[in-house]
């Protein structure tokens, strides 16, 4: 494996045709369009009539809510598979049915290829790919914000190397600001005794926050660094240490 990803590189072309393949991409990403998506995935999951305040009247009905609410945020991606597992943990808000179907949503997503994870490397590292002696092309994860290698560092430490995904922090802009127009709409129609219990803008704010936190791998950084201060005095607890940090990737000791 380390021979065949030792001398992993970006010719001066193949970095100029990523990066006009996600120009392309970004142009795309408007709030119309993702309006347009989201439309789309309520109406093929059965979920417009909660765009008109309709809602299950028995623990069937919210099971069965459940289940199309997370095919639909499976299919929408990134921002909404973090929304999903948002209102899991407002259990105050939603019977157990529907929380209990939406804690199967899962944060798993086919990886980006490398050359997309390469570019960022390039941009954010300051020794770019030469940061490495290799570096794994194979993810040993694969999540819809943030993909995971095992790597080698210059000085022969093994690391890994969390990078988030191209496009991520442009689409949860783009989506939230749609997701908060939704969700005045939904607030508007929901019958009052229902309204007065929900708050949506609630939900929206613990929503913003962890999203915010997983697309910035400096505050991940910074609550790691926190962690192991933390446990220094238990002796049968470790936390990885952080080698680098920038708001893209993050540079960690590798746990086996």
């Amino acid at each position: 494996m380390v021979e065949s990803t030792r001398r992993v590189r970006l010719s001066a072309e193949e970095r100029f045709r990523l990066k006009r393949e996600l120009e392309v991409k970004a142009k795309a990403i408007t709030p119309r369009s993702r309006m347009r998506a989201v439309a789309s995935a309520l109406a093929r999951h059965g979920l417009s009539q909660l765009l008109s305040g309709g809602l299950p009247r028995d623990e069937e009905g919210w099971r069965a809510l459940g289940r199309r609410v997370k095919k639909a945020f499976q299919e929408l991606g990134p921002t909404y598979i973090k929304l999903g597992q948002v209102l899991v943990t407002r259990q105050e808000l939603f019977p157990d049915p529907f929380t209990d179907e939406l804690k199967t949503l899962l944060d798993e997503v086919p990886p980006m290829p490398f050359p997309y994870i390469a570019l960022i490397l390039e941009e954010e590292l300051p020794e770019g790919l030469d940061t490495f002696n290799w570096i794994d092309p194979e993810p040993l994860a694969s999540a819809s914000v943030a993909q995971v290698y095992r790597a080698e560092l210059k000085d022969g430490r093994a690391c890994a190397v969390k990078v988030v995904r191209p496009l991520v922090d442009l689409l949860f802009q783009t989506d939230i600001g749609v997701i908060k127009r939704l969700a005045r709409r939904v607030q508007r129609l929901l019958p009052p005794p229902v309204a007065a219990s929900v708050d949506l803008p609630g939900i929206l704010e613990d929503y913003y926050s962890s999203a915010l936190s997983e697309l910035d791998m400096r505050l991940e950084a910074r609550n790691t660094q926190e962690g192991k201060r933390i446990v220094e005095e238990f002796a049968t607890l470790d936390v990885p240490e952080v080698y680098l940090a920038t708001q893209r990737v993050l540079v960690m000791e590798f746990v086996d």
